[in-house]
């Protein structure tokens, strides 16, 4: 799945901020999950600013076989 841009996490965050609606509400708003505003407007709150998710996943290194098999001539 894709990551909601930057953009859109500060929208709905001010949103909920501004004005007295709920978290369905305000996914139903911007077409997003009720967890996902819940969760940016506890990250808000917590450390002030939204920040965006970035990827943990290590690449994935070749084998020995998977080496010899990408570096053969075609």
């Amino acid at each position: 799945m894709k990551a909601y841009s930057i953009d859109l996490q500060q929208k709905t965050t001010e949103t909920c901020e501004n004005e007295r609606i709920s978290h369905r509400q305000l996914a139903q708003r911007f077409w997003v999950t009720p967890s996902f505003t819940v969760k940016r407007l506890k990250q808000y709150r917590g450390i002030g600013e939204i920040v965006s998710k970035t990827s943990s996943r290590q690449p994935r290194e070749l084998n020995e076989a998977q080496m010899q098999t990408v570096q053969a001539p075609s």
